[in-house]
């Protein structure tokens, strides 16, 4: 299902692009000053303002571009280093960039083994029982980048989640960095 999906947003916008948020350390580096000075003047220099900046950022590239290319590929770390307030904006960001009608990649890189790879698995992949009923997990994707050095006991639970619910998956194997 993921790949008829990708197949027909990369049809309908005639490009097979992906868009991905610029990488570095800090706000300052990659985020308007303008919208960097609002939150800071709404919300102090705290979390909340670095994810509200963050949010707003995402929003006006996904309005920039979500005629250009068909997926997005939000990376966790550069949300997950402002705790709640920072995958908050992310949760925002993968809502509605998928309301723009973009697939999404959660380049999270995730893996484990056992139950607690069944976890990552149901956050990003597929659905959890939170007091009797299954609902999709707060993480939510098209598509998971999983780290495939576990072996199969650490990727199984995702391959499971992804067939169930029509997802992807992109096994790092070989990575880009002078080291790998």
């Amino acid at each position: 299902m993921y790949g008829q999906q990708r197949r027909r947003n990369v049809y309908d916008t005639a490009r097979a692009l992906c868009g991905s948020a610029p990488r570095g350390r800090g706000q300052k580096r990659h985020l308007p000053a303008d919208v960097l000075a609002v939150c800071q003047d709404t919300y102090g220099a705290t979390t909340r303002a670095a994810g509200e900046a963050l949010w707003r950022f995402n929003r006006a590239i996904i309005d920039a571009v979500h005629d250009l290319v068909p997926v997005v590929k939000p990376q966790l770390a550069f949300y997950e280093r402002y705790g709640l307030e920072g995958l908050r904006a992310y949760v925002q960001t993968v809502q509605y960039a998928r309301e723009a009608g973009l697939l999404v990649i959660a380049d999270a890189k995730r893996n484990d083994i056992g139950p607690t790879a069944v976890g990552y698995a149901e956050a990003f992949l597929g659905t959890t029982e939170v007091f009797g009923s299954t609902v999709p997990g707060d993480f939510e994707a098209d598509a998971l980048t999983v780290n495939g050095f576990l072996g199969s006991d650490g990727i199984q639970p995702f391959v499971t989640q992804a067939q169930q619910h029509g997802r992807g998956l992109f096994v790092l194997v070989k990575t880009s960095n002078a080291s790998s």
